[in-house]
């Protein structure tokens, strides 16, 4: 009764019956069996209101719902509810402000016919109100009622049509899906099921051998699964839901059970009560070549054959665009490392089951308004569209999904984002509560493909962008990154070969007494002069050299050459100098990685007690056990152990009297702010005090400038790098130093 209240008189009509009432008051609603049209008239003329109550009750046999708004305000809100399909509006009466609701019927879906009513004829006029979607302007007065008497019943024979064609569509869309399937109607009011004769050949049966009863289906299935079945027709059954899927094994001829599918699609009454559901039954043997076995999802195979399906239509209709969102999930091996793979697959089955319902929720993807840079309202009143989209399992932890008529990246960014989101909450795996986040990588049919494996690409490249970012990431692909990764490649070809063709170097930069600045030791720094192009960072190489199991093989080079060159100078110069060589974590968790060090040792002569090997806090992180085990083997040898970058990693500060050290470096991060900043000079002194209470040696990096230096040994810093004393130079520069400190210091 508020809507009533609201737009002033509103009354249910039933069509061919000669009556009229208002139905909520006598309790007669469940008569209606067919949706009723419904008519807004906003005007002021009671005749023509008492002529389109007439006409519907006597010449229209359907309902309809009318309704009358005699003040322009109240019809102007009661417009913009959208729940009317015909609007007769009284230009007279509402004045220009029927061009704005022409406007918004021909913005929205809901009206399918407006017809303006004016007493004057104005051909300026005329051409205002079709321009802005009238669809009827009748004009005078003696002439409107057999004018608009016409035009209605036009526009409700095609109200009547388009509602017997809606009722249909269901069974329709069923017949195309089911080409290969069985089909089934099933009328809920007579009980009445029809099977094709497809259904019944996938049970071994001939078309006579099975009736329309819904018992010859439920009978025949497993005892188990027939209970589930029942139990899920029913809660469906009092859902609003639209679509019925299930899975079941049923009963052949030849008295075996066969896996199969259905899916059935509700047809409702006015009330919302489901009369009828028809649908498709599927052999799942005969889908295996193109479905996964776990989830059930579409495999690859399928994937793609819809893929190159939506590249043809886009290549045929320019304004036809989708999109490939690219799934992986982030921390999954931890998952079955830990729980196990039983608990990995069943994550799987419950990842692949929260996907297929996001995506039944953005079926509807709607479009997005550029001014407000968000999705419109999925409710109907916007622009929007139903879309197709489809779930694959590629393998692994790994999915793929396809928007189709996705007009604009930044709408399939959304909805990777809100896939993303909802795959980011808790999933209950075997009494435990997993979470497993995920990576997206998003690549949009506006970059012109014309095969499937590009697209695949380059969403690929994309979700490992955004595993790069720090994982649970979005990101859409550019054509910046496959020039990226195409450089990338490139560079790690080029790396593979650069031993070989002898690319590598090494540099030395001197390690140095604060007191008097003599040269005390040094540390080998690797240098790649890449062949026909510019000098590569180290920054930038060895991360990849550590990606594709170079490290190790770099490594061993690396100390080998730094070895015999410190047993040339000490050849040369019968000194005590001391060679540092950084160590990847991945080195030291190598089997035999301890006894590789040995034996180059061995090799070059060099005594243990002058090589000083540097790793990082990160390293012990890797596998902190058997780290330790390794360095404390090579401390028995005489070798000493250096932090790197200490105090930008995550040790732990009390547990560092734990680990096999001889010094710390203080990280070029604190040295580089001191002289101006307090709070880093106090850093760096904390440092010093710590490795004094530990009896660790302390070397300082990254000094480039005599305040740092002077800074440094008042606080008792004792040995020093940095540009300040020396740049990282080649063997043969590090020579003459030496040569000219040794002339220097003759004896």
């Amino acid at each position: 009764m508020n809507d009533v209240a609201r737009a002033g008189f509103t009354y249910w009509i039933m069509g061919g019956k000669n009556t009229m009432s208002e139905l909520w008051e006598e309790g007669r609603s469940t008569e209606i069996s067919v949706a009723p049209l419904r008519m807004l008239f906003i005007g002021e003329d009671q005749n023509v209101f008492q002529w389109l109550r007439t006409f519907c009750e006597k010449d229209l046999e359907q309902p309809v719902l009318l309704t009358f708004c005699d003040k322009v305000e109240l019809g102007v809100a009661e417009w913009e509810t959208g729940a009317y399909e015909i609007g007769v509006v009284d230009y007279d009466v509402v004045g220009d402000t029927c061009l704005q609701l022409l406007r918004e019927a021909s913005e929205g879906s809901h009206f399918r016919a407006v017809i303006v009513l004016t007493k004057e004829p104005q051909a300026e006029l005329a051409e205002s109100l079709f321009d802005a979607g009238a669809s009827e302007l009748l004009e005078g007065t003696e002439a409107q009622r057999p004018k608009l008497e016409h035009s209605l019943h036009g526009i409700w024979e095609k109200y009547c049509l388009t509602e017997e064609l809606k009722e249909n569509d269901a069974v329709m869309e069923n017949i195309a899906l089911g080409a290969k399937d069985g089909l089934w109607d099933w009328s809920l009011k007579t009980g009445d099921i029809k099977y094709s004769s497809r259904w019944k050949a996938m049970l071994g049966y001939r078309d006579d051998e099975i009736d329309g009863h819904i018992q010859e289906w439920f009978q025949r299935l497993f005892p188990e699964d027939a209970t589930f079945v029942e139990s899920s027709l029913g809660s469906f059954l009092e859902s609003t839901e639209d679509v019925w899927e299930t899975e079941y094994r049923i009963r052949h001829k030849n008295d075996s059970f066969v896996w199969m599918r259905s899916r059935g699609v509700a047809i409702r009454d006015t009330e919302g009560q489901v009369v009828r559901i028809s649908g498709w039954q599927m052999d799942l043997r005969e889908r295996a070549a193109t479905h996964d076995v776990l989830t059930h999802l579409p495999n690859r195979k399928l994937f793609l054959e819809r893929l190159e399906s939506a590249i043809a239509k886009n290549q045929r209709d320019p304004d036809f665009n989708y999109a490939v969102v690219y799934i992986d999930l982030d921390h999954f091996k931890m998952v079955n490392d830990s729980l196990g793979h039983g608990a990995g697959d069943m994550l799987l089955v419950e990842v692949s089951s929260r996907l297929k319902k996001s995506l039944r929720s953005f079926d509807t993807v709607a479009y997005m308004d550029p001014e407000r840079e968000a999705l419109a309202d999925w409710s109907g009143k916007t622009q929007s569209d139903v879309k197709e989209s489809l779930v694959a399992r590629f393998g692994g932890d790994e999915f793929a999904v396809l928007l189709e008529d996705v007009s604009l990246p930044r709408d399939a960014v959304v909805v990777a984002q809100r896939l993303r989101d909802d795959l980011s909450s808790a999933f209950e795996v075997e009494g435990h509560e997993v979470f497993s986040s995920a990576s997206l990588g998003v690549a949009h049919s506006k970059t012109k493909y014309t095969n499937s494996s590009d697209i695949l690409r380059d969403a690929d490249i994309a979700m490992y962008r955004s595993k790069e970012k720090g994982k649970s990431e979005c990101t859409l692909f550019d054509t910046q990154m496959h020039e990226e990764v195409k450089a990338r490649l490139a560079l790690e070809t080029d790396l593979r070969r650069a031993l070989e063709r002898e690319e590598l170097s090494l540099y030395y930069q001197p390690v140095v007494s604060m007191k008097n600045g003599a040269i005390l030791g040094f540390e080998a720094l690797l240098r790649w002069n890449r062949k026909q192009a510019s000098f590569v960072s180290p920054s930038e190489f060895i991360p990849i050299a550590e990606d594709m199991g170079l490290i190790a093989s770099m490594g061993g080079w690396v100390l080998e050459k730094a070895c015999r060159q410190l047993n040339a100078w000490h050849e040369m110069f019968h000194s005590s100098l001391t060679m540092s060589v950084n160590v990847s974590g991945r080195e030291l968790i190598q089997p035999n990685w301890v006894e590789s060090v040995e034996a180059i040792l061995t090799l070059t002569g060099l005594d243990p007690k002058s090589l000083r090997l540097e790793v990082t806090e990160s390293s012990f992180l890797e596998s902190k056990k058997f780290a330790v085990d390794s360095l404390n083997r090579l401390r028995l040898m005489g070798i000493q152990i250096q932090m790197d970058d200490f105090g930008t990693g995550y040790s732990s500060l009390s547990r560092l009297h734990l680990l096999p050290l001889d010094t710390l470096k203080i990280d070029r991060s604190f040295v580089q702010h001191m002289g101006g900043q307090k709070s880093r000079s106090g850093i760096v002194k904390a440092i010093l005090t710590l490795a004094q209470d530990l009896q660790l040696g302390v070397i300082a990096e990254g000094i480039e400038n005599s305040l740092q230096s002077e800074q440094l040994q008042e606080l008792g810093c004792r040995l020093a790098q940095g540009f300040f004393f020396h740049k990282p130079v080649p063997p043969e520069v590090i020579t003459s130093l030496l040569r000219l400190q040794a002339g220097k210091n003759p004896g």
